[in-house]
């Protein structure tokens, strides 16, 4: 029943994620403090913007995730914005659109437009009910594929450009080759999800939403990307080790750590 609900989540995730790239200005109610925009961008707002654009996740959970190696550990506070996109608006040259989201769900979905004083792109909250980004802040590009989010008092995020979130935790726990102690095969993880050397297994997603009873690091070892015949393990990462438990569920759907299954050390 967990690994159904997991796939669902997965699914709805995609769907939603495909939904908020077909956002307009047009269906986000507008703004009435928005900065005066000039009708022809200029190059500073051309440059500004393309720096913005693509997929961002929160900054904090990927370094807490490097220093842990833990994603349930790593979590981001309730009401973070763990993650956003940022892409061209087809109605305007001079706003951008944002699409935040949770580790459950969409919604703080709103326009940031380029304050030609600050030569930033800024969103500035009305403070009307029907916003889902209910305060205004400032975006600096840090980095190539860093980003600041600044916000009336003072408050500070960082995120990080990614180009998926299953990837950018793939990249930083799993991708390598490995030895099994238990078996002696070597066993390869890959950044884009494939799988080496594990019986009947070829794909692997970790676990970042954490609900249904899961209460521990995860990851799901399936037949291919669809997760067909797909397992769970508990994963523990202790220097160049990756340990992989077996998870059981009880008759009251209560899921436990059980067996070491694989005992996996870098090459």
């Amino acid at each position: 029943m967990k690994k159904i609900t997991f796939i669902c989540l997965l699914l709805s995730f995609t769907l939603l994620t495909n939904c908020k790239q077909e956002t307009k200005a047009d269906d986000i109610l507008p703004t009435n403090n928005q900065p005066e925009l000039t009708e022809e961008p200029d190059g500073d707002l051309i440059a500004e913007a393309a720096k913005l654009k693509g997929l961002w996740l929160n900054g904090a959970f990927l370094t807490s995730v490097e220093r842990q190696k833990s994603i349930y550990k790593s979590q981001p506070a309730e009401n973070t914005i763990f993650g956003f996109t940022i892409q061209s608006d087809s109605t305007s040259a001079n706003k951008l659109l944002f699409n935040g989201f949770s580790t459950y769900e969409g919604g703080y979905d709103g326009i940031i437009a380029y304050h030609p004083e600050k030569k930033q792109f800024v969103h500035l909250s009305t403070g009307e009910e029907y916003e889902t980004l209910k305060e205004s802040f400032s975006l600096l590009a840090t980095g190539k594929n860093s980003l600041q989010l600044e916000y009336e008092n003072h408050k500070k995020e960082n995120y990080r450009r990614i180009s998926d979130i299953d990837s950018a935790l793939r990249d930083i726990l799993f991708e390598g080759s490995y030895t099994d102690k238990l078996s002696g095969n070597t066993v390869v993880f890959n950044q884009n999800g494939n799988v080496e050397g594990i019986d009947n297994k070829g794909f692997y997603v970790p676990l970042y939403t954490f609900d249904a009873g899961y209460e521990f690091d995860t990851v799901f070892l399936a037949l291919n990307e669809t997760l067909e015949s797909s397992d769970r393990y508990h994963f523990k990462i202790e220097g160049d080790t990756i340990s992989l438990y077996s998870i059981l569920e009880d008759e009251n759907e209560k899921l436990s750590i059980v067996e070491l299954m694989y005992k996996l050390v870098k090459n």
